[in-house]
């Protein structure tokens, strides 16, 4: 528990950064470009792109540590980018929601209908994705975590003379 308190600590603040650039980008897409043909739902998905960046970074990583992958590590690594890209698939579920009813009340506009959507749905939009963004980004650090700091363990230390 103490080492989560401390790992937390340490990257608070990107966890909040990366919350408010997917949120405020994300809401954007979906309220200014709602009807470019599907662009708020690829927007909405982009996250689950980040999670084999991830993974092919810490390869290189690895590599350009000059450290030595082994089985044990690999099969580390890749649970770990299962469970990044689970949590991933779950928290963009809320913008994909979002972002399709959001298309379908414009299209029902463009019909004639009266806009189905409340006013609070932009404030409502901000703050679902801030916290879907939390939990992504919390999740994908939080997964990686063990493999790093096993990386670390075997790493050997090189004496300074």
């Amino acid at each position: 528990m103490e080492n989560l308190k401390l790992f937390l600590r340490r990257k608070w603040y990107w966890i909040l950064i990366y919350a408010l650039c997917y949120s405020g980008l994300t809401t954007l897409i979906i309220y200014r470009f709602t009807l470019v043909p599907m662009l708020p739902v690829i927007i909405a998905i982009l996250p689950l792109l980040l999670v084999p960046l991830f993974y092919i970074g810490a390869l290189l990583w690895m590599g350009l540590r000059k450290h030595v992958l082994t089985k044990k590590l690999a099969q580390n690594l890749t649970e770990c980018t299962g469970i990044a890209l689970l949590t991933t698939v779950v928290t963009i579920l809320p913008a994909v929601i979002l972002s399709l009813a959001n298309i379908q009340a414009h299209i029902g506009e463009f019909m004639g209908d009266k806009i189905g959507l409340p006013s609070y749905m932009l404030v409502m939009t901000l703050l679902v994705l801030f916290f879907s963004g939390c939990i992504q980004a919390t999740a994908s650090l939080l997964s990686y975590q063990p493999v790093f700091s096993k990386i670390k363990e075997s790493t050997p230390k090189t004496q300074n003379k």
